[in-house]
């Protein structure tokens, strides 16, 4: 509580200060009090300093540079940039962290001239302040990029991915090939830059930090681009969900509606059947190769010139690709790494939940329900009762369908929510359809329950596929009978550019033993939006903010918690004088103790108090819920053991998908790597269920 002659005191320190919210004062007050502050405050003086920071220089030049990208006039334009390979020296200089995981991805995943590493791009155009408003000037491109061998744990650490420019979208207008414009000359001048350093023949030297090792070696060729279906076809201009010709990687893939709507005649035979979009036959599709793009490039090329302006429209309409001049595919200087045909990568999350088949699928599922006498609302009631793991935070999607969401969303036949909500729901939703439709003697009501465990059991499996255990085989069949199911039940009609997607996933996954995707980048975004929406003139924005994004980076990496992959607990802390009195009955008087509400349990995954789990119990699978989590350097020991107080169930019952478990008062004290994940469920009458979400 705040004492009574504080209170004024407080009041005029707010007042006097430029507005900045409550936590950001009161981390400055607490470093203030504990560590003082620098003598220089000036806001020129903070500019300096970050200038300073971005002017490090490194084997490869300074952290920042500055390049030159065509202009559609003749001319050209500066933008600056975060020279990628600068980074990687300066992020293994700060962090010790960072510098580990280069060396354990260069342990498992050898790195030579003749097997080099896969360089992941990545971009989206990001809006920051209102995205309601008329014009949005400060609307920009961010690219992004990082290594595939880090692994798809480490990638979904946001700062895994290291930023190399951000420029505005009216900027990006200017420019001659536009997106693919920019991209291709970020790849050809940064990356793969013959006249300076080209990582896929010289490669680069990477000193680490001393704990770590030396200096490595990294050859790397680009991987693959990794966007939502916008981005991609901008950049390698395939013309995209709103083209006659939608897939990049497909030939012989029309949208369906063109199909039906259009005067065009498009003739199938034997060597070249003509499918729309809505196929679920993968056997059907005739993949495109990097010759077949190439040889579409080079027709449109030598068409340009010849044809008229309508000609040459209805030709690229018709081939599905546009002609960037300047662009990522016809650039000389990479055609040495440019394999488009395997290089193209497919978002799932964008696929399934931004606007994707689960929006698609629920609004359906939720429109037959209500034919049904099944309102939203029973559903929302339904979804009350379940309880989400602390890592999930408020992202649980439950208000989705509350009943002024559910009113916008039957508006829109688009079900609204956002992706980590979508991704929540998913499998409670899965277990509602099984509880309340599968088992219905209706057996149109139970066809709408089965469908609807189909999509929950192919989002499952490719979330598994970041553990290795999902067979490609395997996924393609599941993506096939779900497909399949959906068109059967709703109609082709409701299938989407994105339904298509999907059939892409089985061959990603075989090629890359993984599928990446874009959830980190997108929480990266946040950090963009904060700091863009405090810039407002525009004459420097971009430099402003990229300089911003970088010492912001560089200044997270220093935190600890990054990157690591042992078990211990998360932010520890000296236990409260009671806490410490219950651990030294416990435990003996003779160890150190710390206490924190989260606990890291492998190299993926933290639990936090209250979370109910599975635990490993001397080779048997039990479950209960963490009650604290504690570690002990016993007396004598180098390191400390984390360990959780759980409070244990006795399973009642299972089936597939879920386990029914009685609380018994007991509890025990289990090393915390014995926790196999934190689980979703719900408790009525001393019952706890427990969903089974892995696969």
């Amino acid at each position: 509580m705040v004492k009574a002659g504080q209170v004024q005191e407080i009041t005029e320190l707010r007042t006097r200060l430029p507005y900045i919210s409550q936590s950001a004062l009161s981390a400055l007050l607490k470093i203030a009090r504990d560590e003082g502050l620098p003598e220089h405050v000036h806001r020129d003086n903070l500019r300096a300093a970050r200038d300073a920071q971005c002017l490090e220089n490194t084997r490869y030049g300074t952290l920042h540079q500055h390049i030159d990208v065509d202009l559609l006039d003749g001319t050209s334009m500066t933008i600056e940039v975060q020279h990628p390979f600068a980074m990687l020296c300066v992020a293994c200089k700060t962090s010790k962290q960072f510098s580990m995981l280069l060396v354990r991805a260069m342990q498992k995943n050898s790195c030579t001239p003749a097997k080099p590493w896969k360089l992941l791009f990545y971009n989206d155009e990001v809006t920051p302040g209102d995205p309601l408003a008329h014009f949005h000037s400060r609307k920009s491109e961010l690219c992004y990029w990082t290594f595939i061998e880090f692994g798809v744990h480490a990638l979904s650490d946001e700062l895994a991915w290291f930023e190399v420019c951000a420029v505005r979208s009216t900027k990006r207008k200017k420019m001659l090939g536009g997106l693919s414009g920019l991209v291709a000359t970020l790849l050809k001048l940064l990356f793969f830059n013959s006249a300076a350093v080209d990582m896929s023949m010289a490669g680069i030297c990477i000193d680490l930090r001393p704990e770590a090792g030396g200096t490595i070696h990294i050859w790397a060729v680009l991987g693959a681009i990794l966007s939502d279906e916008s981005a991609l076809h901008s950049i390698y201009g395939f013309k995209g969900a709103s083209g006659l010709k939608p897939c990049g990687l497909c030939c012989n893939v029309f949208n369906r509606k063109y199909l039906l709507t259009t005067h065009r005649t498009v003739k199938s035979s034997e060597a070249f059947p003509v499918v729309d979009h809505t196929c679920t036959d993968k056997s059907k599709l005739i993949p495109h190769t990097d010759s077949t793009i190439k040889c579409i490039m080079e027709r449109l090329h030598d068409a340009k010139d010849h044809s008229s302006v309508a000609a040459f429209n209805e030709l690229q309409t018709t081939l599905g690709w546009t002609l960037a001049i300047g662009g990522l595919l016809l650039v000389p200087e990479l055609s040495h790494v440019m394999t488009p045909a395997s290089q193209i990568f497919y978002d799932w999350m964008h696929t399934f939940f931004q606007g994707g088949i689960f929006n698609v699928h629920v609004i359906e599922f939720v429109k037959e329900l209500k034919a049904l006498r099944i309102n939203p609302s029973t559903i929302y009631e339904y979804l009350k009762l379940w309880h989400w793991p602390d890592w999930v935070g408020s992202n649980t999607g439950v208000e989705a369908f509350s009943a002024s969401r559910m009113k916008s969303s039957l508006k829109a036949d688009m079900f609204k929510a956002q992706a980590s909500e979508g991704r929540s729901l998913c499998p409670v939703l899965a277990k509602f359809a099984m509880s309340a439709l599968v088992t219905s003697a209706n057996p149109h009501v139970a066809k709408h329950g089965t469908c609807f465990l189909l999509l929950a059991d192919l989002v499952g499996l490719i979330e598994a596929s970041s553990r290795r255990i999902v067979n490609p085989d395997k996924l393609h069949e599941a993506t096939h009978v779900y497909l399949q199911s959906f068109k059967d039940l709703y109609g082709p009609q409701r299938m989407t550019f994105k339904f298509h997607m999907s059939v892409h996933f089985a061959d990603f996954l075989a090629r890359w033993d993984m599928l990446p995707n874009c959830t980190s980048t997108e929480r990266k975004h946040k950090k963009f939006r904060k700091r863009a929406n405090q810039i407002t003139v525009l004459k420097h924005f971009d430099n402003s903010l990229m300089r911003e994004l970088t010492v912001q980076h560089l200044s997270d990496l220093c935190v600890t918690d990054h990157f690591v992959e042992n078990v211990g607990l998360v932010h520890g802390s000296p236990p409260t004088k009671s806490m410490l009195r219950l651990l030294q009955q416990s435990f003996g008087e003779c160890h150190i103790f710390q206490t924190s509400r989260k606990v890291r349990i492998n190299h993926r995954e933290k639990v936090a108090r209250g979370d109910v789990v599975f635990f490993q119990d001397n080779g048997v699978t039990r479950a209960g819920s963490v009650r604290f989590n504690v570690s002990v350097q016993w007396f004598g020991s180098q390191g400390a053991e984390a360990l959780s107080l759980v409070d244990v169930f006795q399973q009642a019952a299972a089936t597939k998908g879920f386990s029914q478990w009685k609380t018994t008062g007991a509890s025990m004290c289990l090393p915390s790597a014995s926790i196999c994940r934190a689980c979703v469920w719900s408790e009525s009458v001393g019952v706890v269920t427990i969903l089974h979400t892995d696969t």
